[in-house]
């Protein structure tokens, strides 16, 4: 079965190796495709994501070639292209399993996680956070030179991964915590209290092996938080952990 990559450079991995397109424009409109699986692309939006401004007159036949030869790339790694990109009526639709999909997978852990903090099980929902946060290997659709389409795609999974960042942070917090935890503020930004950058020393180390490290401003205030973590909507001080 293929395995089809989003959240990071744009890839098809078959059973045995990866699947190799040779054109930016072909793995752009694989792309497109793929984002809409299963609704159908007519071929005057693929024209439109491929060129938004003063398309070529040769523009749908265009279209129609790329298809043909992302077919025949696809073709050595399943039985059924035709099947996988169909024509239907003035466009064409991509079948596949959103589990097959980097992106399906993590929105579905990221709802699981949802589902289980609601319902008060914090410990399980880091996990299945963890898990969504995992799957990332770079910005959104990283390698494709995206359109109008694309790009607010690539918008939308950058902010469910900002939302999945946030949700890991409040399931840690819920959860009951002790020394030598994982470090829940992964992915995040640290800034100081104030909300300027941090020139408090280690404070980007504020978690170890062994817990939170005490951290102290200069002028040798302490304050009784350990660091503060701030995301794009909220800080948060992570209180001394008694025993550090």
């Amino acid at each position: 079965m293929l395995e089809f990559t989003l959240l990071g450079p744009v890839g098809v991995h078959g059973a045995d190796r990866p699947v190799q397109l040779t054109s930016a424009k072909i793995k752009q409109v694989r792309a497109l495709l793929l984002v809409d699986s299963p609704r159908v692309v007519d071929v005057g939006r693929i024209v439109t994501e491929l060129w938004p401004v003063r398309p070529p007159k040769s523009a749908l036949s265009t279209v129609h070639t790329y298809v043909y030869l992302m077919r025949k790339q696809l073709a050595e790694h399943v039985e059924d292209v035709n099947r996988l990109v169909a024509t239907v009526s003035n466009g064409y639709v991509m079948t596949v399993d959103p589990q097959a999909v980097d992106a399906g997978r993590f929105e579905r852990c990221v709802r699981d996680g949802r589902v289980l903090l609601d319902g008060g099980r914090a410990a399980e929902a880091s996990v299945r956070f963890d898990e969504a946060l995992a799957m990332w290997r770079g910005s959104a659709l990283a390698d494709v030179r995206g359109g109008p389409m694309l790009d607010a795609e690539a918008i939308r999974l950058e902010g469910l991964r900002e939302a999945a960042l946030e949700l890991r942070v409040q399931a840690h917090w819920t959860r009951p915590w002790r020394c030598g935890a994982a470090n829940p503020w992964s992915g995040c930004r640290v800034r100081s209290p104030t909300g300027s950058g941090c020139t408090w020393p280690n404070c980007t180390s504020a978690w170890s092996r062994n817990g939170p490290i005490s951290t102290s401003p200069p002028g040798g205030f302490r304050p009784p938080w350990r660091c503060c973590v701030i995301s794009r909507r909220h800080i948060r001080c992570v209180s001394a952990c008694k025993g550090c």
